[in-house]
């Protein structure tokens, strides 16, 4: 693919570390372990070289960075949010958003609306 004489740039998501890190169970070492035991493989280094050798510029990035975090948990407050996301849950009124927001006082009570005009959203703090 990368060799199409046509070819001026390309945009590649190697998601294999983040799904380790979403279904990790045995802790830090053990997600070391397995991003390890996932580089030893060489898929990625096979990547880049290839990528290098058909004369690309080369930008690698991520979406975590490397900042280890404690969590905090997350609400389970059925069917109070509207929506249920992993980093943001919206209310449809300041005062539901301020009940689950008593349990998690870290979280960030942003003012600015979304999705409809009455609904308001609470955020995770990472």
């Amino acid at each position: 693919m990368i060799s199409h004489p046509k070819m001026r740039a390309i945009g590649l998501v190697v998601d294999s570390v983040d799904r380790i890190m979403h279904g990790m169970e045995l802790g830090s070492a053990g997600m070391h372990n397995q991003v390890r035991q996932w580089a030893e493989q060489g898929f990625l280094k096979s990547l880049l070289e290839k990528i290098a050798d058909a004369n690309f510029e080369l930008f690698l990035t991520s979406d975590h960075g490397n900042v280890e975090a404690e969590g905090i948990g997350g609400p389970a407050e059925g069917s109070i949010a509207e929506v249920r996301g992993e980093r943001v849950r919206v209310y449809p009124d300041t005062s539901l958003r301020a009940q689950v927001q008593q349990r998690f006082p870290t979280a960030r009570n942003d003012k600015v609306k979304v999705t409809r005009r009455d609904h308001v959203k609470l955020t995770h703090p990472g």
